[in-house]
C-alpha cells in the first residue's frame, strides 16, 4: 500500500461498530481532492465474480473534466486503459461506472449507474456492486433489491494489477478526483447476496467464502 497527497483521518463514522463484526469503529478515511491510496493486488472485478462495499460521504464540488469524481481508479501507472473507473457524479449526484478494455486500443464500455440524487453530498450513502458473470447490481443502504442492474460484454475485462482509491489524476488525461470521507471498504471474490452485506449482517457474525475485508482507514489488507 502507498499514497499520494495527505489523505487523514476523520471522526465522523456511518456506523459503530460494524454490524458484521463487531469491530470498533472510530475513523474514517478523510480525503481531499488529489489524495491517492494505491493498492498492488487485483481487483475483484477482473475475475468472473466480485463484490464492492463501502460507506461514502462524498464532496463533488471540485473540479472535474467529464462531471465524474473517482473513488476507486483501477491502474496505479499512467494512461487510460485496462481499467475499471467507479465514480460520484457531480451534477447527478449518482454512482457510475465503466471500463477500459485490456485491448491496445482501450476501448470504453459503460457499465452501471444509480439514479439522480442516489449518493448526494454530505450524507453516508452505503453502496454495493455485485458481479455475477457478465450480470452487474447495485445496492444502496441496506436494500434487499437493486437498485440498478445491467449486463456486459464478457470480453476483454480489464486485467491490470493494482488498484486505487481516488487515483483517477495518475492517468495523466482528465482530473476528477473525489472529496470527501469513505469507510469500511471490502472487497470480496465471489458475488455476495444483500444477506451478506456488511449493513445488513446484524445477526451473528458467520465468514462469508472468498470475502477480502478491506478496513478503511486500516486500509487495507
Amino acid at each position: 500500500m502507498g499514497w499520494r497527497g495527505t489523505p487523514g483521518y476523520s471522526s465522523t463514522v456511518p456506523v459503530n461498530p460494524v454490524p458484521l463484526t463487531g469491530a470498533s469503529n472510530t475513523t474514517s478515511l478523510s480525503l481531499a481532492v488529489n489524495d491517492t491510496i494505491d493498492f498492488n493486488y487485483a481487483f475483484p472485478f477482473n475475475g468472473t465474480n466480485g463484490t464492492l462495499e463501502f460507506w461514502i460521504d462524498p464532496d463533488t464540488s471540485g473540479p472535474s473534466t467529464h462531471g465524474d469524481h473517482d473513488v476507486f481508479w483501477t491502474r496505479t501507472s499512467g494512461g487510460d486503459r485496462d481499467r475499471f473507473n467507479i465514480s460520484i457524479n457531480g451534477n447527478t449526484h449518482g454512482l457510475s461506472m465503466d471500463y477500459r478494455d485490456s485491448t491496445y486500443f482501450g476501448i470504453q464500455h459503460g457499465v452501471i449507474s444509480t439514479p439522480t440524487n442516489s449518493i448526494p453530498d454530505g450524507v453516508w450513502t452505503f453502496v454495493a456492486i455485485v458481479k455475477s458473470g457478465d450480470n452487474w447490481s447495485v445496492y444502496l443502504n441496506g436494500s434487499s433489491s437493486p437498485v440498478s442492474t445491467s449486463s456486459t460484454p464478457s470480453e476483454n475485462y480489464p486485467t491490470s494489477i493494482g488498484w486505487t482509491i481516488d487515483g483517477r489524476q495518475i492517468c495523466g488525461c482528465s482530473s476528477g478526483s473525489i472529496a470527501g470521507l469513505l469507510d469500511e471498504v471490502r472487497l470480496s471474490d465471489v458475488a455476495l447476496t444483500p444477506r451478506s452485506f456488511w449493513i445488513l449482517s446484524l445477526r451473528p457474525p458467520r465468514p462469508s467464502p472468498g470475502a477480502l475485508p478491506c478496513w478503511v482507514p486500516a486500509c487495507c489488507c
